[in-house]
């Protein structure tokens, strides 16, 4: 009996040295295209149906049109581009900077017609980040030019 267990153990722990190439190796051949392609291209824009919620001036809720309600209603979407203050700030001043902010972008969201996204990627969360356009201009690049969002590494407070 005991040589049996002897020469099961060494036929099990012989095959850990082994290579497992499963894990290995692409899932594709080299040089195949993937079976599933990205939702939206680069450099193309999806059309927003409805702005659900702001809840602050880079951080939307949006319904997406011609996208399925699983994974297009109430998307999560941060904007890209400037750094936007944030509630409850780090002091009193980036506090009302974010609610300026945010009154801007609500003002502009009810001017606009076209509502759009672009460079969209996954965000850390549930959600994506991408570019807003709204009628054609990029918001972050408007709320840049009104001094409301800064790039790189934002200085709100004194």
């Amino acid at each position: 009996m005991k040589p049996i267990v002897a020469f099961t153990l060494i036929a099990l722990l012989s095959g850990c040295g082994i290579t497992n190439t499963t894990f290995n190796r692409p899932y594709l051949p080299e040089g195949e295209a993937p079976l599933v392609k990205s939702v939206v291209p680069t450099g193309e824009r999806v059309l927003v149906a409805k702005v659900v919620d702001i809840e602050q001036a880079d951080y939307w809720l949006v319904d997406v049109a011609d996208w399925p309600a699983v994974v297009g209603a109430k998307l999560p979407i941060t904007l890209i581009g400037a750094r936007l203050p944030q509630f409850p700030g780090a002091c009193p001043e980036e506090a009302a900077a974010a609610s300026t902010a945010v009154k801007r972008v609500e003002a502009l969201v009810a001017e606009a017609s076209r509502i759009e996204l672009s460079d969209l990627t996954r965000s850390q969360q549930f959600g994506l980040n991408g570019r807003i356009w709204l009628d054609g201009s990029a918001l972050d690049q408007t709320l840049i030019e009104e001094e409301l969002a800064q790039q790189g590494t934002p200085d709100w407070c004194p």
